[in-house]
């Protein structure tokens, strides 16, 4: 497992990267990550990358204990017992970095801040994902510049892609309930515009930075459908007439018209109850009469 961290180094070195792999192993015994994988796993990894830079024999040690102080029980005198003071040392810098730290803390402290983060950024789609956003700008913002400034442009590459790319897929996964639903409440437009308006809207709802925004957002555009169907079928009546006819059909029934409504207000109280619970409540209260008056007005306007 980490014949890769041990390259060609001598018997010795090798000896102690050993020992650091099973300390690193005792102490993270029964953690898992994220994904489910041992704990144990990222160190390794995190240490392959210092391995694959050629780092030296003390950052390949600390890499592979670098989570011990923070994340375990393990007393930091064991590691200098063990391992010697500028191993400690390293390990001492990383818990109890400062405010400042990508300019105060020591090179070989931000190296190892720089290869545990791309690490966690390859492994970032098991994070939540408001953890993942938040993570992925941190890593645009402040760890691809750290990693230019010490003289790692493939790294910085891979850290800038990894975290657009979680960002994009992020603000897409977040539009696409929102968008579903409004491509339902769409179907009250006339044919010819339906889909223009609803690429704007899903590019308006990547826009917004969360869900209770995008909730907002898309409650006040259902809440103006009706309205807008109306003056959208003056604009442009459709051909034949069957849409037309098939919207009237709906709404000359109010059962079929809140059948079609009903899924999108459930869905709206959901969206709403998971960031307030009040909103909720005054959602569910003040909507169903404001629906009601737009299908009236919708029902007028198509006699």
């Amino acid at each position: 497992m980490i014949e890769p961290i041990l390259g060609t180094l001598p018997p010795a070195q090798r000896d102690l990267l050993e020992r650091a792999y099973a300390v690193a192993a005792y102490w993270h015994r029964g953690q898992r990550r994220h994904s489910g994988e041992p704990y144990i796993t990222h160190p390794v990894a995190v240490a392959t990358a210092t391995a694959e830079l050629s780092l030296g024999l003390e950052l390949r040690c600390a890499a592979l204990l670098h989570d011990l102080l923070e994340d375990t029980d393990c007393p930091e005198s064991t590691l200098t017992e063990e391992f010697g003071e500028e191993i400690t040392t390293i390990l001492r810098h990383l818990r109890h970095l400062e405010s400042d730290w990508p300019t105060s803390a020591p090179e070989n402290v931000l190296i190892l801040k720089l290869l545990d983060r791309l690490h966690n950024q390859r492994t970032i789609q098991h994070l939540p994902p408001e953890k993942r956003r938040s993570k992925s700008h941190e890593t645009l913002a402040v760890f691809a510049p750290l990693a230019d400034r010490l003289g790692l442009p493939s790294i910085r590459e891979e850290l800038e892609t990894l975290a657009r790319t979680t960002l994009t897929a992020d603000l897409d996964e977040a539009a696409h309930s929102p968008n579903r639903v409004l491509r339902i409440g769409a179907f009250l437009l006339p044919p010819a515009t339906r889909q223009r308006w609803l690429a704007e809207w899903h590019a308006d709802l990547r826009t917004l930075p969360d869900r209770r925004s995008r909730s907002r957002f898309t409650l006040r555009l259902l809440l103006h459908m009706p309205k807008m169907a109306a003056t959208l079928y003056r604009v442009h009546p459709p051909a034949g007439g069957r849409a037309r006819s098939l919207l009237r059909w709906i709404l000359a029934s109010d059962l079929r018209a809140w059948t079609a409504l009903t899924p999108l207000l459930i869905w709206m109280a959901i969206e709403t109850a998971a960031t307030n619970l009040t909103d909720a409540v005054v959602l569910i209260i003040t909507v169903p009469p404001v629906l009601a008056a737009g299908i009236r007005a919708l029902r007028s306007r198509l006699r």
